[in-house]
């Protein structure tokens, strides 16, 4: 009775705390550029929360796979060192300037909130990809089939021809001992 209160419990403050911390971690990544903060620590805050929701929710954090961030990411980061050496300026120079919005008024954009970004995308796409390994179970390590070592067994194909697949050898396998011989 106890586990199932505490279960509760924990799902009933999960939801609020991981909006917290994506909300957290949002705010870290919009002040990044002029006070601590940034892709890289927002990128961990939100990890955080996708952690949360994982362990006590159990759900994942995103519909897509978190691999697919890794590739944007990169690119996302590497565009804002690359443009400027198109127009003659050094790795990774940052542009900015000022915009004014009708209801909130002049707004400071610079071109590194795009290096942030992809700061960002990485640091969640590769901590959700350890999450993800780290939570599965043995089930997914385990082979097909048992096989003796030394041994690769063939299947037919549908054309009949013979194709060999490799073994998984189990390592660090003691050869049993002789009953009545100690070591």
């Amino acid at each position: 009775m106890a586990k199932q209160g505490l279960e509760l419990l924990f799902s009933t403050f999960a939801r609020p705390v991981v909006f917290v911390l994506v909300f957290l971690g949002f705010h870290l990544f919009w002040r990044g550029h002029n006070a601590p903060g940034g892709g890289f620590i927002a990128g961990l805050v939100v990890a955080v929360a996708a952690l949360l929701s994982h362990i006590v929710l159990s759900r994942p954090f995103l519909t897509l796979a978190p691999q697919r961030l890794l590739p944007w990411g990169l690119l996302l980061a590497l565009l804002p060192g690359v443009v400027p050496m198109f127009f003659g300026n050094a790795f990774l120079k940052s542009a900015y300037g000022y915009l004014t919005w009708p209801l909130i008024g002049e707004f400071e954009w610079a071109s590194a909130v795009v290096f942030d970004a992809g700061v960002f995308l990485v640091v969640v796409g590769t901590t959700l990809t350890i999450i993800e390994l780290l939570a599965q179970t043995d089930e997914t390590f385990r082979p097909v089939e048992e096989v003796p070592v030394g041994v690769v067994p063939a299947s037919r194909t549908a054309s009949g021809g013979s194709v060999s697949r490799v073994a998984v050898f189990k390592a660090n396998v003691a050869p049993a001992r002789p009953e009545g011989e100690e070591s």
